[in-house]
């Protein structure tokens, strides 16, 4: 019975492991193309690629510099024209 319990407790782990990492990657995906900028006053950014459900990779437009950058902090970066 125990490892019935332990079985069970185990499973849904891995559901949901699988389920945050689509999540997360999905908005990556979405990003892609768009130009933002670093907080409010930051340079401008393009989004070039997701890289994985965690980060994504920008170009800065005025310097050029390549980085991977958060996707939850280029989520919540203002879209600029």
């Amino acid at each position: 019975m125990e490892s019935e319990s332990r079985l069970a407790l185990t499973g849904p782990r891995r559901h949901v492991s699988r389920v945050k990492t689509l999540v997360a990657t999905q908005p990556a995906t979405h990003l892609v193309g768009s130009f933002r900028t670093f907080g409010a006053f930051g340079p401008v950014y393009q989004v070039v690629g997701p890289v994985n459900g965690e980060k994504v990779h920008v170009v800065v437009v005025q310097s050029g510099e390549e980085l991977d950058y958060p996707t939850a902090q280029a989520l919540q970066d203002p879209e600029t024209e």
